[in-house]
């Protein structure tokens, strides 16, 4: 992948395994009502674990068990692979995006493209390694 100085974002798809991040603080994230997603990705050679936090767009979720179901589909995600969108600046993953829409496929279930991403980051280890 090579850029020019003034170069514009390159983009990639990929598909990948990924967790329901239960590690970091799965009583607190309770309490927020947010789901965060571990996702395990070679970008450039490199193994990258990104990280999507996100909470429900629609609050009625919260209050009949949807986000209980959500959670507990996401628990069985072993083997299984979700789309997520990469962007490059010179050579560097500058930001990610889960695609939902891979989610919503991946367990037939619309309630998934109800998420909203409220935060995210990249880092070289695993949720399960801190």
């Amino acid at each position: 992948m090579m850029m020019g100085f003034f170069s514009k974002a390159e983009y990639e798809e990929l598909k990948v395994p990924f967790i329901l991040d239960t590690y970091t603080d799965p009583d607190e994230e309770r309490k927020l009502g947010s789901i965060s997603i571990e996702a395990r990705a070679t970008v450039l050679g490199e193994v990258k674990y990104i990280y999507a936090c996100f909470c429900l767009k629609d609050q009625r979720l919260y209050e009949n068990g949807g986000y209980e179901e959500m959670l507990e589909s996401l628990k069985n995600s072993c083997g299984k692979l979700i789309g997520i969108r990469c962007q490059y600046k010179k050579n560097k993953l500058k930001k990610f995006e889960i695609l939902l829409d891979s989610l919503s496929a991946l367990y037939n279930d619309e309630r998934f493209l109800e998420m909203e991403c409220i935060g995210w980051g990249i880092n070289e280890k695993s949720c399960r390694e801190k």
